[in-house]
């Protein structure tokens, strides 16, 4: 279905720009026989390896602003290869604390050796 709409897009020469990280949740997929007909493997990642010689099409953003930078550290240095910065100038007033919530203090990955973890 999602080809013959991208078809349909290239057929009539327009333009078409997919927003979409192949470093997240892949499809789910529990059929043996879907999964080696390729449906395993999402639509940006499809388009990502028929590109070929046009790999300069696709841009990875590099810039978070909706995760707090000390998350942002793990799956950076885990996925991303420790290319995505964080946007926000100040944390702790752009991603202030929720009231009511019993918010212990902060100590990210505290008793975890990222080393371990990769």
């Amino acid at each position: 279905m999602a080809a013959m709409s991208l078809d349909s897009v290239i057929r009539s020469g327009g333009h078409l720009v997919l927003v979409g990280d192949p470093k997240q949740l892949p499809p789910t997929v529990i059929s043996r026989r879907a999964a080696g007909q390729g449906l395993c493997l999402s639509i940006v990642d499809r388009l990502h390896q028929a590109l070929g010689e046009h790999q300069s099409a696709v841009m990875q953003l590099r810039l978070c602003y909706r995760m707090h930078p000390l998350l942002l550290d793990w799956p950076n240095w885990v996925f991303y290869n420790n290319t995505m910065q964080t946007g926000l100038a100040d944390p702790l007033t752009q991603r202030p604390l929720v009231k009511g919530l019993p918010w212990q203090e902060f100590q990210p990955w505290s008793n975890v050796r990222l080393e371990e973890l990769a």
